[in-house]
């Protein structure tokens, strides 16, 4: 059953999350035209759209992973959600997962397209810009930067997953009897309330932990 929800929640989502890689895609294509046709000016403006579009992917991404879970448990298509013979931790799961894929791929396009950048422009190679960060990795010597990568990776991880249970759970929250005839005006509130008390506890950790 976790199989089938994960392949109709891909189904739904994937008809309008990965606009936002065609529009990165085309604007990338438009970018490296306009340098190959030494168009120098406007491939410069065309890296502020295409900026916006990468580093708005996750943002995109957050937005369509709260509407979606907000539609498919709260809204019409939530009668029948709830009546499917499945727990409620199945339904739960299948959507954390769902939303983890899709932001790491926003993630991806985001990296990959600011990275790329430069070469798209014609002022550098892939071959430099790999060479560059095959450099950067073996910084000290011939050992790879592990715990440093590990580090990183991990901290995205569990951001990732920080960020998807808060989405859960403010919405899910502010559909209970107290709250849901105002159920998105409370949704966001409480996500700016839990997102500020969460980065004030980080910032404390920072002061007194080393």
């Amino acid at each position: 059953m976790l199989g089938k929800l994960l392949k109709h929640e891909l189904a739904v989502s994937a008809r309008i999350i990965p606009i936002f890689y065609l529009a990165a895609a085309g604007m990338a294509l438009l970018i490296f035209a306009s340098s190959f046709l030494q168009l120098h000016i406007v491939s410069i403006f065309l890296c502020i759209p295409f900026v916006l579009i990468c580093a708005g992917a996750p943002l995109g991404t957050y937005v369509v992973i709260a509407v979606r879970y907000h539609q498919s448990l709260f809204g019409r298509e939530g009668y029948l959600t709830q009546t499917l013979p499945i727990s409620k931790s199945t339904l739960l799961l299948s959507r954390t997962l769902l939303a983890f894929f899709w932001l790491v791929c926003s993630l991806i396009v985001c990296f990959a397209g600011i990275f790329l950048l430069p070469s798209l422009l014609g002022l550098t190679s892939p071959t430099e810009i790999w060479e560059s960060l095959y450099d950067s990795l073996y910084a000290y010597g011939d050992e790879l930067l592990i715990a440093p990568l590990a580090y990183t990776l991990l901290s995205m991880i569990t951001q990732g997953v920080l960020s998807v249970s808060i989405i859960f759970f403010v919405i899910t929250f502010s559909n209970t009897r107290p709250f849901i005839k105002n159920n998105i005006l409370f949704s966001i509130v409480w996500y700016l309330a839990f997102s500020t008390a969460i980065s004030l506890v980080k910032m404390i950790a920072m002061l007194f932990l080393p």
